[in-house]
């Protein structure tokens, strides 16, 4: 049920991205886009890993409203090329 890739997947990608790489999250995202850009993690996956990064660094680099901002442009565009 997690065929796409697009969102349990790429939680965790980001995830160690924000940890083990010092990423922040919003950096972390840029990344992945750059090398899969259909990345969607859910809602709930998002924040949770905005509360991960919070944790981690005591900071929050994106809300969840500008991730879905950014991810409803970044499909919209991937879409109409």
């Amino acid at each position: 049920h997690c065929a796409g890739g697009t969102s349990r997947s790429a939680s965790i990608v980001l995830a160690f991205l924000v940890k083990s790489e010092k990423k922040t999250l919003k950096e972390a995202i840029q990344l992945a886009q750059k090398t899969r850009p259909l990345i969607y993690p859910n809602k709930t996956f998002m924040q949770d890993l905005i509360a991960y990064e919070k944790e981690l660094k005591n900071e929050e680099s994106i809300t969840l409203k500008e991730f879905e901002e950014n991810i409803q442009s970044s499909w919209t565009s991937y879409w109409n090329t």
